[in-house]
């Protein structure tokens, strides 16, 4: 929530696009509807990754992205050494599809919130591999 205010005070609100949402109280949710375009885990899993990353394209078209993946996006049966681990968050296929749709317009990018102390090589493998899925889709792409 915090990174969001941030985002949309000094970056603006055309330049923000978040998928995988959550949790929230309901000011932070009040505050997303109002300024931000964001689809929830739920509604990726009820429309789909590829409409959402079509949407996503749309609203930051023709910019230039930076890419932030924050790991708690992901269910934790597929991640399950992250800061806050949440269930019913999105799948790795559904992360992998974004960063291949997203890499060839990304002029930055982190993935953040893996936890290795609560590890057992499982969620490093999948953030390491999803790393690696970046740099592919990055260099196919020129």
């Amino acid at each position: 929530a915090c990174v969001s205010h941030y985002i949309v005070k000094h970056v603006g609100r055309e330049n923000y696009f978040a998928i995988g949402i959550r949790s929230g109280t309901k000011e932070e949710y009040g505050f997303a509807d109002k300024h931000l375009k964001y689809y929830s885990a739920d509604q990726v899993a009820s429309s789909g990754i590829e409409k959402v990353v079509k949407e996503a394209l749309s609203h930051l078209k023709p910019k230039k992205i930076y890419l932030s993946i924050d790991f708690d996006v992901l269910d934790p049966a597929y991640a399950p050494a992250v800061s806050t681990p949440e269930p019913f968050g999105l799948t790795p296929r559904d992360l992998q599809r974004v960063i291949r749709a997203l890499a060839p317009r990304v002029i930055g990018f982190d993935l953040v919130e893996i936890a290795p102390g609560y590890d057992h090589g499982e969620t490093a493998l999948l953030g390491a591999k999803l790393v690696r899925e970046f740099i592919a889709a990055r260099a196919a792409s020129g």
